[in-house]
């Protein structure tokens, strides 16, 4: 047995075996983070150090051989499911399994792992940092500043006394602190944020839920949802004929249960809630069953109505006061009644009051944040008091609809394949189930931001100030597009992580795949089409396009036009269509091999994630050292240039300079401009005996210089003729050039492309 010890600030590796012990020295349990990797254990301390621990021969280490303590008195301590694990009184550091573990850690500031399962993880007194890991963990932090972080799944995390610190990495996390300046950093998106912890920041990238999402959900909204959703997303309701036994005196005051009409009503109103949510309502005789809706009648002194959000002991009451429409509800056709009962039946599944001023029931300010008085109304939302212009009074209003769709998904039976057609003059609030569903903006003119995944906000025109503003888009929650068109504007589609079908339309559209197999049309004008993750379809149609596949096998159409194509990784098929395309590799030149398939050319990787891509109809390959040209034929821009620009100076064309006229012609300069041009530069003078020689010197150099033999005489004399009879030089110069002489000169030598410089 052989005992080590480990200071701050060294990095080693030592062979250890079991019964050996490790003594720690300025490297406290909370600064520790400890892994096993084939046999051996690793010890991180960031900036303190990394302990390899490696077994001797023939032998494997586990995370129960190490016994190490710390300079405080704590020790490690593996922990084991079905038995409460203990820590002593210093800084200990406690690992669990993946089978679920209950850990008490004690005194000192102490570190505590749970696994894979769920795990009930206690840090007790001392600043301590407790880590949940997988499965759904309940974290304690008790006194101190404790930093809790629950992992994957849905976990309570109770940080208690101290100032506090939450790690959030998942959306079902429910938080409640009951003292100290806490704060947080948020990384999973669309998170409802608890109001006892005062500073919340966001990791970069994450998506922050909207806000007319977090103005009307109350903190401990998103865990009622989860219990109902564990609960088979069953809620339950009953109409007591006498108070029930957790009734509170406020409730039973003068009660009275609901009249038959009353019960009518309600489960009309119900049975619509059914059609928007994915929750089910069951009638029970018991008022005492937990996650159900006590319906009832009192006297109240100060308000018409209130109820208490759904809770996993006992039954919420919701409670109206007897007025006697509300009791008799045909006698108004449910007005009356459902003008209180839909705002309580919110609050019964979560939903808060948009407004920061007190409530009717107790006169309390209820949390924020808060709507603007703009939408601070029931044409909004019926958690407001400030009456709209509508009179719907039986049903949710838009912005109740996406809160509660956020909690609780959208109802099952609103499937189905249904084309949503935007509307300009008004706002755009889309919710439906599963199915072929399709956002139709074809008609459109102006300029449509849209995105397909739920939470976002998009667009007609410009970004207003609200989301119920004219022209404004958002998908609910729970709701599943598969594709969109965009219209005449400029547009930008951005799909989901289901495959998509998005159709760009006129004008200069931005589409991206996202996530899945996706489909992906250009149309009219210069798009830019990105497929992202999975094999992807992309087709550019007329216009300028830029396409680009991805990390997985794609298929590229350029289609009309000058394109640009990149496969990205993986093998893809890339073709360019009319014009003159260009397919780009992110490595130099030599890190791929060409070779000819028929008409395809097939450029492959030879090390790497690339692959082996399929082109056929594209003119130039575009690497990270430079470019190659492929359109080399009689009628292609490459061939023509090179062969003008051999001519015109009688040596190899150098890459920057064929590179800087191969781009004046693809941006539409013509072969006789791009001749005349090289007449008047100096290189042509020194090889033509001056910047204007005689006709004759001319055509004579011209005879040496590009066909590399003497004149005979009957070309020499019609070549002179036709200068004298009003030819430009311009003109006899591109003549000699495109020449079969001349072409037949360069024909091997630029038979499979040639390399040049990338000019703009």
């Amino acid at each position: 047995m052989t005992a080590f010890k480990w200071v701050a600030g060294e990095t080693k590796s030592i062979q250890y075996a079991a019964g050996d012990t490790l003594e720690l020295s300025g490297i406290a349990a909370s600064q520790l983070e400890l892994s096993v990797a084939d046999g051996r254990l690793l010890l991180a301390a960031g900036a303190l150090g990394t302990l390899t621990l490696t077994p001797v021969a023939g032998g494997a280490l586990t995370a129960a051989s190490l016994a190490l303590t710390f300079p405080d008195g704590g020790r490690y301590i593996p922990a084991g499911p079905d038995a409460l694990t203990e820590g002593g009184d210093g800084g200990d550091y406690l690992l669990g399994d993946d089978q679920g573990n209950f850990v008490d850690a004690g005194l000192g500031d102490d570190r505590v792992e749970g696994g894979g399962d769920g795990d009930y993880l206690i840090g007790g007194a001392g600043d301590d940092l407790l880590l949940g890991g997988g499965g759904d963990d309940l974290l304690a932090g008790g006194d101190g500043r404790d930093t809790l972080d629950g992992g994957d799944g849905a976990n309570l995390l109770l940080g208690q006394k101290g100032d506090d610190t939450y790690l959030v990495h998942s959306q079902d996390d429910y938080i409640s602190d009951s003292g100290g300046v806490d704060g947080g950093v948020i990384n999973a998106d669309w998170y409802k944020t608890a109001d006892e912890v005062e500073n919340w920041t966001w990791a970069p990238g994450v998506q922050r839920l909207p806000y007319w999402v977090d103005a009307l959900t109350a903190d401990y909204a998103p865990y009622v949802a989860m219990l109902v959703r564990t609960a088979g997303r069953s809620v339950h309701y009953s109409f007591p004929t006498t108070p029930a036994d957790f009734f509170t005196d406020d409730d039973r005051r003068d009660f009275l249960p609901f009249t038959e009409d009353q019960i009518a009503y309600t489960r009309k109103a119900l049975a619509y809630i059914e059609t928007v949510l994915n929750i089910k309502f069951e009638e029970t005789d018991s008022p005492d069953q937990p996650l159900s809706i006590v319906f009832g009648n009192n006297r109240q002194e100060d308000s018409a109505a209130y109820a208490n959000s759904l809770h996993d002991d006992f039954g919420s009451p919701l409670m109206l006061s007897e007025d006697f429409l509300v009791m008799h509800p045909s006698r108004d056709d449910g007005d009356s009644l459902y003008s209180l009962l839909m705002h309580e039946l919110g609050h019964s599944l979560g939903l808060k009051h948009p407004f920061a001023a007190p409530d009717a029931y107790g006169g309390e300010i209820g949390a924020g944040p808060y709507l603007g008085s703009g939408e601070d109304q029931t044409d909004a939302t019926v958690m407001s008091y400030t009456e709209g212009e509508l009179a719907q009074y039986d049903r949710f209003s838009p912005l109740d609809i996406a809160a509660l769709q956020y909690l609780y998904g959208v109802a099952p039976g609103a499937t189905g394949a249904r084309t949503h057609v935007l509307v300009a003059t008004a706002a755009n609030m889309i919710w439906v189930g599963a199915g072929l569903n399709i956002i139709d903006g074809a008609h459109l003119t102006a300029d449509l931001t849209l995105n397909l995944e739920p939470g976002h906000w998009s667009h007609i025109g410009a970004k207003a100030d609200t989301i119920t503003a004219a022209g404004q888009i958002t998908i609910n929650f729970g709701s599943v597009i598969v594709g969109a068109k965009g219209g005449a504007g400029n547009d930008a589609l951005t799909g989901n992580a289901i495959s998509n079908e998005l159709f760009g339309g006129a004008g200069n559209d931005t589409l991206s795949g996202g996530a899945s197999d996706d489909y992906l049309f250009g149309g009219a004008g210069n798009d830019i089409l990105s497929g992202g993750a999975d094999p992807d379809y992309l087709v550019g149609d007329a216009g300028n396009d830029m396409l680009s596949g991805g990390a997985d096998p794609d298929y590229l159409f350029g289609e009309a036009g000058n394109d640009t194509l990149s496969g990205g990784a993986e093998a893809d098929q890339l073709f360019g269509g009319a014009g003159v395309d260009t397919a780009v590799f992110t490595g130099a030149r030599r890190a791929y091999d060409l070779a000819w398939q028929n008409e395809a050319l097939t450029v492959s990787a030879l090390a790497g994630m690339d692959g082996t891509d399929t082109l056929n109809d594209v003119e130039r390959l575009r690497f990270a050292d430079g470019m190659l040209a492929l359109d080399v034929g009689g009628d292609g821009a490459g061939g023509q240039v090179y062969r003008l620009y051999q001519a015109a100076f009688d040596r190899k064309p150098d890459a920057a300079g064929v590179g800087y006229w191969l781009a004046q012609a693809d941006q539409g300069a013509g072969m006789a401009g791009i001749a005349e041009s090289f007449l008047r530069s100096e290189e042509f003078a020194r090889l033509y005996g001056g910047a204007n020689p005689t006709d004759a010197a001319f055509v004579a150099k011209l005879y040496s210089n590009v066909l590399h033999r003497a004149y005979d005489q009957t070309g020499y004399d019609y070549w002179t003729w036709t200068l004298a009879a009003g030819a430009s030089r311009a003109e006899v110069l591109l003549s000699f050039a495109a020449g079969e002489e001349n072409y037949q000169q360069v024909a091997a030598i630029i038979a499979n492309g040639y390399e040049y410089a990338h000019y703009g």
